[in-house]
């Protein structure tokens, strides 16, 4: 599974600094920003423009503010910041690395993360989100966060004490620390599909509409699966693939390709 995140080139400059401008405010080490077709330095208070892709090297880390949000960029770690003049909602493209969001509480879902393998929606919230090209994963400190797997719709709704990981197959983790109930993972029609929380524990699951799935196999819509002792076996539309014992099938319709913007990067 991959999400296809377009790549557009675009300056930045250090200028006057309005009410929607991200700014990066805190920095050291390597931090770019992709500036026409080459990677150049970028500075303590330089504005990012909309589109920009902001990448650290290993030593490097930048924290972007906009009036009470902000989001820390750690090191090793690609963004992309789509946030157009005249829409209500910011979208970061994570495409690896971790990030840690700071968003301003608001009434409506107004601040969005989106990764190869989930996208991440809140109201207001601190929540941290890391990509590598085995999954992704998010916690947070406060608030409450919506992952979602973008391709099926199946998600969790998850509070400070939870967290959740996804696998490059769409599969779903949750786990819940110091006393809070376990997050249950839903369908795109809202049914649970990991059964009921218990405390102190870990669950997963994932199931989407027309598939039928036993033990720990996933199942894709229209396809039949079964999964043995430790076994993970997934089906795509009208096929049946079965997982054996220690052992992992997979079968998927199309390619998967990685695209990497200016060196750097997965698609």
């Amino acid at each position: 599974m991959a999400i296809a995140l377009p790549i557009l080139f675009h300056c930045f400059a250090n200028t006057v600094a309005y009410a929607d401008d991200w700014v990066a405010e805190r920095l050291r080490g390597s931090v770019l920003v992709l500036q026409e077709k080459d990677w150049a330095p970028l500075q303590r208070g330089d504005i990012v423009s909309d589109d920009s892709y902001i990448k650290t090297l290993g030593n490097g880390r930048v924290t972007l503010t906009r009036g009470a949000e902000a989001i820390d960029v750690s090191g090793h770690s690609m963004i992309q910041i789509i946030d157009r003049n005249g829409e209500k909602f910011t979208n970061v493209h994570q495409h690896y690395g971790q990030i840690a969001v700071e968003a301003e509480k608001r009434d409506v879902k107004h601040f969005g993360i989106l990764t190869l393998y989930l996208a991440a929606v809140v109201k207001g919230t601190e929540f941290v989100v890391r990509s590598t090209s085995a999954g992704a994963s998010v916690s947070l400190d406060r608030g409450q966060v919506s992952v979602e797997d973008p391709n099926t719709g199946t998600y969790v709704e998850i509070t400070p004490g939870q967290s959740t990981t996804v696998d490059p197959s769409g599969r779903f983790e949750v786990a819940a620390t110091g006393g809070a109930t376990l997050p249950v993972i839903r369908n795109a029609d809202g049914n649970a599909v990991n059964g009921k929380p218990d405390r102190d524990s870990r669950g997963n699951g994932k199931a989407n509409a027309g598939g039928n799935g036993n033990g720990h196999g996933n199942s894709n819509a229209g396809g039949n699966n079964n999964g043995n002792t430790g076994g993970n076996g997934s089906g795509s539309a009208g096929g049946n693939n079965n997982g054996s014992t220690g052992g992992n099938g997979n079968s998927n319709a199309g390619g998967n390709g990685n695209g990497n913007p200016g060196g750097n990067g997965k698609k």
